[in-house]
């Protein structure tokens, strides 16, 4: 394990040093000023906690790789199994070393609405750092401990941001100075690299409010690509002739398009603001359109995009 932690740590540093890392730095800098141009600061009490998370979701499992790399016979099909593995397994050590360096940036990671405004919140500020993956097995718990996450669930996003709720709701009860009782952190930054349209509705449902989104920020697949890239795959689909038959079942290189999520798609039609989407560097982490998703608008753009979410229609832009 020792040798793993080694080389995300040697990649970490690679990526710091690249022309890449002040562009994320930018981003991050850009999503907070967006986050503050819709919303206040919470109302606090002096001596009251502000809570916040910093979530690694769907980072895969090296574990995993470990397990199938060691399985398998001599066999040309064998062999070729573990080669394709190396790739992938190289995109997961650049993930993982993204991770270290936005746990490593400090509290907030992009920073919220107070942070933008200069403002000194009359709070004391406790950040969590905690990495998810359904498939997490003991050496990745071990591995992202020692990369400084306080905290690895095998568990989905929904299901970690439950148990938060769950870990706020017992601090509580035992007096730990948090006096809202159980709810969610104040404060969410998401690093969710290549993760499922579900995830995402997980994440956005738990902070579906105009009060509650712009303290959401989620670094991730691109919103805009993925509904692109599923609008070409329906437009290519619907052309018709060639011959060829279908490709993979009907898909494209054995894969489908997932299009947006009806959260996603509700964002994308939203008037201007309510979410900013700012493209990131892929630090040959993801292979795929990467962006910092920011959630701000006027306070009235928010408030008419979810009467007209809930009404049935889109986010304010019309049916």
């Amino acid at each position: 394990m020792e040798r793993v932690k080694a080389l995300v740590l040697e990649a970490a540093e690679a990526l710091r040093a690249s022309r890449d890392w002040p562009l994320l730095a930018a981003a991050l800098q850009e999503a907070t000023e967006a986050a503050a141009s819709s919303s206040s600061p919470p109302p606090t009490t002096p001596g009251q906690q502000q809570r916040r998370l910093f979530l690694a979701a769907g980072l895969g499992s090296l574990g995993q790789y470990r397990a199938r790399l060691r399985g398998g016979g001599a066999s040309d099909k064998d062999a070729g199994a573990r080669r394709r593995l190396c790739p992938r397994a190289g995109m997961r050590l650049f993930q993982l070393a993204l991770a270290r360096l936005l746990l490593l940036r400090g509290p907030g990671v992009g920073g919220g609405p107070e942070e933008a405004a200069g403002a000194v919140p009359a709070t004391t500020t406790t950040t969590t750092a905690l990495a998810c993956d359904p498939e997490y097995d003991d050496l990745d718990a071990a591995l992202l401990r020692a990369l400084g996450f306080s905290q690895v669930l095998r568990a989905t996003a929904g299901e970690a941001l439950s148990a938060a709720a769950a870990a706020a709701a017992a601090a509580a009860a035992a007096g730990a100075g948090a006096e809202r009782g159980p709810s969610l952190p104040e404060a969410l930054f998401c690093y969710m690299p290549l993760c499922p349209r579900d995830a995402y509705d997980e994440v956005l449902g738990a902070y579906w409010s105009a009060a509650d989104l712009p303290r959401l920020q989620i670094l991730g697949t691109s919103f805009g690509a993925q509904g692109e890239s599923a609008a070409l795959v329906a437009a290519l689909t619907a052309l018709g002739g060639g011959g060829g038959g279908a490709i993979g079942g009907g898909a494209i290189g054995g894969e489908a398009a997932e299009p947006p999520s009806e959260k996603q798609a509700l964002l994308a039609a939203a008037p201007e603001g309510v979410l900013v989407e700012i493209p990131a560097p892929d630090f040959a982490c993801h292979g795929v359109g990467v962006a910092l998703h920011a959630f701000g608008g006027t306070g009235a753009a928010m408030e008419a995009f979810f009467a007209a979410a809930a009404a049935g229609g889109r986010g304010g832009g019309g049916a």
